[in-house]
């Protein structure tokens, strides 16, 4: 069983990797959002001594096209895999297209921002505030994604 190491004030980013809480919320993540490979520690800010503790998300937009289709939501037409390099940081909302009931394309920027970062910021301030989680296995600071990553795996 691996050991893990109990939150404390002013963690280093591989110290935050290393809790049950970061774990426990790559898990969670990663079942509501099969599309989501993984999580890191932010190198500047993830110290979670503060109000927030920074992460970086990084999934794989074709299946998230997938996992969205019934609503619209396409992979922009510059998106291919051929032309994206491992770990490209990316604003979601670039990543995607909105196509309407006329096969229009739309810019995804609402959809993405008010609708699938706005569910997962959701779901980490809903983790954080869980009674049913020891205070003593959370960071000191509120979980937020900063960044998304691309991967192709």
């Amino acid at each position: 069983m691996k050991e893990y190491i109990k939150p404390k004030p002013d963690m280093t980013p591989e110290e935050v990797e290393n809790t049950w809480y970061f774990n426990f919320i790559s898990k969670v993540l990663h079942k509501l959002y099969p599309s989501i490979k993984g999580l890191r520690a932010r190198e500047e800010g993830a110290v979670s001594g503060k109000s927030l503790v920074f992460l970086d998300a990084i999934v794989n937009p074709w299946e998230m096209a997938e996992q969205y289709k019934d609503k619209g939501l396409v992979i922009a037409k510059f998106m291919r895999p051929e032309y994206i390099r491992e770990d490209d940081t990316m604003s979601l909302s670039t990543m995607f297209d909105v196509v309407d009931e006329y096969g229009d394309r739309h810019s995804s920027f609402n959809f993405i921002y008010r609708g699938i970062e706005h569910d997962m910021e959701e779901v980490l301030v809903d983790l954080h505030k869980n009674d049913n989680i020891p205070e003593d296995m959370k960071f000191y600071g509120r979980p937020h994604i900063m960044n998304f990553y691309v991967t192709n795996k």
